[in-house]
């Protein structure tokens, strides 16, 4: 598979929507920051059972407990969203030539003659739109 390198890489890389300035979104970029401020937190936990805290001890290890739950939630619904674009993408030309077949063989029959000249549409669009489709 060869890579477009003229138009697509001048264009922007969409999808540059977190604070870390990569194109990871805003989310991943919360995990990240959150599992290294968490470094600390663990270093104070050991700390604070050498020094025979344990009620303290068993405090912080269940509220790490809960962040690194609540960023493996925050993992997988960026993956899933990732996914469900992807899967979107890949169905729309498929979806568009469902609905362009339905609307030939189910609406066009019963429009009035001229139907199409009076709102402007044309049979050369429709050729050109389904060869743009089938050379994507």
């Amino acid at each position: 598979m060869q890579h477009d390198t003229t138009e697509a890489a001048a264009m922007p890389a969409r999808g540059i929507d977190g604070f870390l300035g990569t194109r990871a979104s805003i989310g991943m970029d919360v995990v990240l920051v959150g599992l290294i401020a968490l470094l600390p937190v663990l270093a104070w936990s050991v700390a604070l059972v050498r020094r025979g805290n344990y009620a303290a001890h068993k405090r912080l290890q269940l509220f790490i407990v809960a962040a690194l739950v609540a960023a493996l939630v925050v993992t997988a619904a960026a993956l899933a969203a990732f996914a469900a674009r992807a899967a979107a993408q890949r169905l729309r030309p498929v979806l568009v030539l469902i609905e362009r077949q339905f609307h030939q063989f189910f609406i066009r029959p019963f429009e009035p003659k001229g139907i199409r000249q009076q709102i402007g549409r044309d049979d050369r669009i429709g050729r050109t739109f389904q060869r743009g489709l089938l050379t994507e």
